[in-house]
């Protein structure tokens, strides 16, 4: 009985050793539960990460498609720095008070000079999304890096403004480029895109020259068949019952690092028009015109794509020129992915259930006279992804937050719905 005993020990022994071992091997190879081994850039965001200089999210993920806020880049430069946070000067931004909690971050990093070329006037704008050619300034500046590189990208020319910086970047072998001879300066930062650049500028070890290139194939990043762009959750309700065309344009605009809300959007640049009643007619906008009642209000319709271009070109006014919205009504999938692939996020008008459009209510157009038939189930959400192996999309949806659909049935009921959509995005 005994050395039945102790042969169930020994046996319990190698299985729990074989199962800790296993356990490990399996750690190692998953750094977060969405980068593994095999990711491009694994090796650098494990290292930055033993260095404390990234973190993950509570649920274990690192999210390396993510793009990258000012506020989140001050940070991390902060830490790879070892910048002091204490007692730093005010510097005197509109948009950052000193109760904020990254008033102390922002003061470092401007005290260091390491924005000296981004921030613009006395905003910092924390949320605002990092492109390559500003990264390329602040790692240049945060470093002191200088030099010109024998490299020549197709659209980095001595001219631009970060024309140096980003050749000083090169010229340590910071960044390569892309395969096709581009740099894509105004394309915006990915977290797995910073980490390599940082684990560069950490440890020389990382600095190594890429494979000559391939057909089609960036240096630093793979192919695409599948993109993911974290634009912000805005929900419509309860303010906006009716509102989730432009409460999707809010959250573009939040998106790209504009401070605005869903009803100073509603109140202010949406344009609407009331309904009337003559002769026991019911007298309203044309939709593609105007927002046909009040989407405060339990009673308000919708609007087509062209009235929500228009409350972005409104807010726009005086406050930006770099920025476009375009009515892209009538295009296919391949071109709102390929959107995507350049983080341009869609919005796009499909029915609530993608179901087909029930067509219930109608009125008459105030200025033509004609008789108009309204879908009652139209609803407005936000590409945000797509992925090609398992035919699937991503959206916003202002009344769920994010919703992932069948490509198939998505596209399905944007066609049905006359094709509606439109985007914001940065001038070229």
């Amino acid at each position: 009985m005994r050395k039945k005993i102790l042969l169930l020990m020994v046996v319990l022994t190698i299985a729990i050793n074989n199962l800790y071992f296993a356990s490990n091997v399996y750690a190692a190879e998953m750094i977060f539960n969405d980068v593994d081994q095999k990711h491009w850039a694994a090796k650098e965001i494990q290292y930055l990460s033993q260095q404390n200089i990234i973190q993950g999210s509570p649920d274990g993920s690192f999210a390396p498609n993510d793009k990258l806020t000012r506020l989140q880049i001050a940070l991390m430069v902060t830490r790879a720095k070892g910048y002091s946070v204490i007692d730093r000067p005010d510097p005197q931004l509109v948009d950052v008070k000193n109760e904020d909690a990254h008033f102390d971050i922002i003061s470092a990093v401007m005290a260091e000079g390491v924005f000296d070329d981004v921030v613009k006037g006395q905003e910092f704008k924390p949320n605002a999304f990092v492109t390559r050619e500003e990264m390329s300034s602040i790692l240049s500046r945060a470093f002191e890096l200088s030099g010109l590189s024998s490299v020549q990208f197709k659209d980095v020319t001595p001219n631009d403004w970060a024309y140096s910086s980003v050749q000083a970047l090169v010229k340590n072998e910071i960044v390569f480029g892309f395969a096709d001879g581009t740099f894509q300066p105004e394309r915006f930062l990915t977290r797995a895109e910073f980490a390599v650049m940082m684990a560069r500028l950490l440890d020389e070890t990382y600095r190594v020259a890429p494979e000559p290139p391939k057909a089609q194939a960036p240096v630093e990043e793979p192919q695409l068949n599948k993109m993911y762009i974290t634009v912000p959750i805005v929900k419509q309700n309860p303010e906006l019952p009716n509102g989730c065309e432009i409460t999707s344009l809010t959250a573009v605009l939040n998106y790209y690092g504009f401070s605005t809300n869903k009803m100073e959007m509603a109140n202010n640049y949406l344009p609407k028009e009331s309904f009337t009643y003559q002769n026991n007619k019911r007298y309203g906008p044309n939709p593609y015109k105007a927002y046909a009642g009040d989407p405060r209000l339990e009673t308000g319709f919708f609007s087509y794509a062209p009235p929500i271009v228009a409350a972005a070109e409104n807010f726009f006014v005086g406050r930006t020129t770099k920025y476009t919205a375009t009515d892209v009504s009538g295009k296919e999938k391949e071109f709102f992915y390929e959107k995507i692939n350049h983080n341009v996020p869609v919005v796009i008008w499909v029915t609530l259930d993608l179901s087909t459009p029930k067509v219930s209510s109608s009125w008459y157009f105030s200025d033509t006279k004609e008789y108009f038939k309204a879908p009652i189930n139209l609803h407005a959400v936000v590409l945000v992804g797509y992925n090609e192996l398992n035919n699937t999309v991503h959206v916003m949806n202002p009344l769920k937050g994010r919703v992932s659909h069948n490509a198939e049935k998505f596209f399905r009921s944007y066609k049905e719905l006359g094709s509606q959509a439109m985007i914001v995005e940065r001038n070229k």
